[in-house]
């Protein structure tokens, strides 16, 4: 067990370095920008829709998870010769590594996603008390899930909400490990792109209970396809792969 929590440990310290400023820049250009003085028609909570339109944050959050997702897809194209060279000491199979690379993209875009609703509440709940009425939480979450985007991104009491989100999540990292599996052999890994569709589809609709079920279906479906290849790959593929990655960084010179 202890080699399998090394493999996971080590991909998230080559990932750290590029997730970690990410959700720093996001969390404050989105503070920014939900923080920013929006003047109520009639001071009344109501207003939040108000607030909700013009801040836009479902297209900053956009925004940001593309290049998220960007940075997970680019960030295992091409290990570094120390990542190689732990992962060939410790004979890990190529699944098995492809598992923890799965899990760790897995952690990183649920970090995102956590951070987005951390935002909206907070930022929510300032506005709400410079209102003229005075509101608590049962008042500001109510106000949050008439609001598309927010009662998509934290789905409350909705059950088959919260099981597509976290299918989502699965899928997403499942896939973009999947594209860098695919980049270190030579091969384009095109279920990245409709994961992204999928979510950003998924988040910007108005919910309802076809449309999240199309959202569940589509990301088992994504899932499926990745885990089939993984699991009936050429062994003897994937271990090229990887000992063509290993050479190639044990002939670069030492830094």
């Amino acid at each position: 067990m202890r080699k399998h929590l090394s493999v996971l440990a080590l991909y998230i310290r080559s990932t750290a370095r590029w997730i970690l400023p990410l959700l720093a820049v996001t969390a404050a250009a989105e503070g920014a920008l939900l923080s920013r003085p929006i003047t109520p028609d009639n001071g009344s909570y109501m207003d939040l829709f108000l607030y909700s339109e013009q801040c836009h944050m479902e297209w900053a959050c956009l925004g940001f998870f593309l290049v998220l997702m960007t940075l997970l897809c680019l960030s295992g194209t091409s290990y570094g010769s120390r990542t190689d060279y732990t992962l060939q000491r410790l004979s890990i199979r190529p699944q098995t590594a492809f598992l923890w690379q799965s899990v760790c993209y897995c952690i990183w875009i649920t970090a995102f996603w956590a951070l987005q609703v951390l935002l909206l509440v907070v930022c929510s709940n300032r506005f709400l008390l410079t209102t003229a009425e005075n509101v608590g939480p049962q008042t500001l979450l109510t106000r949050l899930y008439q609001w598309d985007f927010s009662a998509n991104l934290l789905p409350l009491a909705c059950v088959i909400r919260w099981i597509r989100n976290i299918l989502l999540v699965m899928a997403l990292g499942a896939s973009a490990a999947y594209f860098s599996w695919q980049q270190r052999k030579g091969s384009f890994g095109f279920t990245v792109i409709l994961s992204v569709l999928l979510c950003v589809f998924a988040f910007l609709q108005t919910a309802n209970l076809f449309l999240t079920l199309l959202g569940v279906i589509g990301a088992l479906l994504i899932m499926a396809y990745v885990v089939i290849h993984i699991v009936n790959g050429k062994e003897e593929d994937a271990l090229e792969a990887l000992r063509q990655d290993t050479t190639a960084a044990a002939a670069e010179p030492p830094l």
